[in-house]
């Protein structure tokens, strides 16, 4: 295995080990992609996988605190609070105006 492999390799794993959100921000190899290496590799490239509370990292409101699914519009409120698409409506003064 020539260091090229190596390094892949440890990106790989170093990907797995993100957040969703964390591998999508940073870019480049994707969890798949990261998958696929180590499959070729290891067998089972699952145990590289962060665990799966740390997965759940969805913004939550500020207002009534309930978690903001992936794909679900959210708002930004006074001082970089979160909020959802009913507490936006509902209490137009929290949110931040530009």
């Amino acid at each position: 295995m020539d260091a090229f492999e190596k390094h892949k390799i440890a990106i790989a794993k170093k990907t797995l080990a993100m957040t969703d959100w964390g591998a999508r921000i940073m870019g480049g190899m994707t969890k798949e992609d990261a998958r696929e290496i180590l499959a070729k590799h290891y067998g089972n490239p699952r145990v590289f996988d962060a665990p799966v509370s740390e997965k759940i990292d969805y913004p939550t409101c500020s207002t009534c605190k309930t978690v903001i699914p992936d794909g679900d519009v959210f708002y930004f409120g006074k001082n970089g609070a979160s909020l959802c698409q009913n507490c936006a409506q509902n209490n137009p003064d929290l949110l931040e105006r530009n």
